[in-house]
């Protein structure tokens, strides 16, 4: 099994006897940490790349790919849309895409699912996430720029 990871190695493979891991990331430092992560976890059969990954330059085909949060960073519509066209092109036909996505959260929206939620811990959460790392909250409120009504 060929697993492509967008960084995230954390996962317990042990019971797995044929895997073979890909991590990737545009950050060297990044990539450091998971090389560290890899080698205490005592994972074998990894490797690491440093790619973008709206540009990726790979020529396998990966059973499963993961990504967690990527999307949240990227204001653009057609761009999120290009990300996952890249990775459509490394998945195998009968591939997995296991990739992460935020539930509108209840300082953006009434009808939020979120349940036993600590207002104050929420604000702080928006403030860091949208003010401080500019992390694309809005994407839960406003209609995608390419979808017409």
């Amino acid at each position: 099994m060929y697993f492509l990871s967008i960084i995230g190695v954390t996962l317990d493979y042990s019971k797995i006897k044929e895997i073979h891991l890909t991590g990737i990331d545009l950050d060297a430092i990044s990539l450091e940490l998971a090389q560290e992560n890899a080698k205490k976890h005592h994972l074998t059969h990894v490797n690491f790349l440093q790619q973008d990954a709206w540009n990726l330059d790979i020529h396998e085909e990966y059973d499963i790919l993961t990504s967690n949060g990527l999307n949240i960073y990227e204001f653009d519509d057609y761009k999120v849309t290009d990300l996952y066209k890249q990775f459509s092109k490394v998945l195998k036909p009968s591939g997995i895409l296991i990739a992460s996505f935020l539930t509108p959260p209840p300082t953006l929206s009434k009808e939020s699912t979120w349940k036993n939620v600590n207002i104050e811990d929420a604000l702080k959460q928006k403030s860091i996430f949208s003010d401080i790392i500019n992390a694309a909250w809005q994407v839960f409120v406003q209609k995608p720029k390419h979808v017409n009504s």
